[in-house]
């Protein structure tokens, strides 16, 4: 038999709870439209909210020649969406912000907000340049050619991104839209994007409802991987090179500080407090590390606690004065803190 230390697999054992619990919701609670269905909303019937958020954002698009030309809500998605989209006369591209809650029944609401900037071609290939910070677990449509870029927030960047990319494919026709093709283009390629997932075996219509797409165990099981996977999502490099300087540096950092120039404040409070100084030094270790989780939190949200518990997990593991059961517990409480950051700023972000 494996000598596996029993905190190992007890990590082993909740991944294979994520898949058990996780696999069911997804396949059974999950499902995508066949057809979308809109609906054109004023300006009166968008929230205070949104007010600001387009107020802030329009000027910017029109100093690039965009002006805004319809507003849509889904009406029969699971979450809720609204999609500006900007148009210019001179330009084949348009410019879609994308507000959105995305969320199974009984799994939440999670508010996702971006910028796409799209060209379409007369031979159907389609190149989209994004800002969206959630990987696809589903899969692109061959001659969907999409640069992510995640962490570019300033659209006129955004925008010359896109366009770099499409002085190589003009050979391939761009082709100028008008607002009333909207509605038009998009079933048209939600379409053909419906009937790939099918092939790929990612989709299948629901038996109840043939209108309806559920997902697949493949799907499910890139659904599952996905969310266990630090470096997907909204991770970028500077993301990634400030977490470890807050997940890893700091808290080793503190370890050698309290354990050596700085040993004198756990002295301190354990005889104020008549604790053990192992007790005080976890407990200082526990405040130094909400600090770290309420700021890695800020940066990852939907991978904040798998972030914070992964970091601070290995470094208590390694190098901590305690054994795995304050590794484990420091861990999750880190990464408790960084879900609870998390939380608050999506409901920041949250538009619709």
């Amino acid at each position: 038999m494996w000598d596996v230390p029993w905190d190992v697999g007890l990590f082993g054992v909740v991944v294979l709870a994520f898949f058990c619990v996780g696999l069911p919701l997804i396949t059974r609670r999950v499902s995508v439209p066949r057809k979308i269905d809109f609906e054109v909303v004023s300006g009166d019937d968008l929230t205070p909210e949104q007010t600001r958020y387009f107020a802030d954002l329009d000027p910017a698009l029109l100093e690039m020649g965009y002006r805004p030309v319809g507003d849509r809500r889904t009406l029969n998605m699971q979450g809720r969406a609204l999609i500006r989209t900007y148009m210019c006369d001179s330009d084949p591209a348009i410019i879609m912000m994308n507000l959105m809650t995305s969320g199974a029944a009984g799994a939440g609401e999670h508010p996702m907000n971006y910028l796409e900037i799209i060209t379409r071609y007369a031979d159907g290939t389609i190149l989209s340049t994004r800002n969206a910070e959630i990987s696809n677990v589903l899969e692109d449509l061959p001659a969907h050619v999409i640069q992510e870029q995640k962490g570019t927030r300033d659209p006129a960047k955004l925008k010359l991104a896109h366009d770099e990319r499409a002085r190589s494919l003009v050979i391939h026709g761009p082709l100028y839209s008008r607002p009333e093709e909207f509605v038009q283009a998009f079933d048209d390629f939600h379409e053909r994007w419906c009937l790939h997932q099918i092939e790929r075996g990612l989709l299948v219509p629901r038996s109840d409802d043939p209108r309806q797409l559920r997902p697949t165990l493949k799907a499910g099981l890139r659904g599952i991987a996905n969310f266990l996977n630090p470096v997907a999502d909204n991770f970028t490099l500077p993301r990634f090179s400030l977490a470890v300087v807050l997940g890893l540096v700091v808290p080793v950092a503190a370890l050698l500080w309290l354990g050596g120039p700085g040993s004198w404040v756990v002295a301190r409070a354990a005889a104020a407090t008549g604790l053990s100084p192992q007790a005080c030094l976890t407990a200082c270790l526990a405040l130094i590390l909400t600090g770290v989780g309420a700021l890695v939190g800020h940066l990852f949200l939907g991978k904040a606690f798998i972030w914070s518990f992964l970091m601070t997990y290995v470094v208590l593991r390694l190098i901590g004065p305690a054994g795995a059961w304050t590794a484990v517990a420091l861990g999750l409480w880190t990464g408790i803190v960084a879900n609870w950051t998390a939380g608050i700023r999506e409901r920041h972000q949250k538009l619709v």
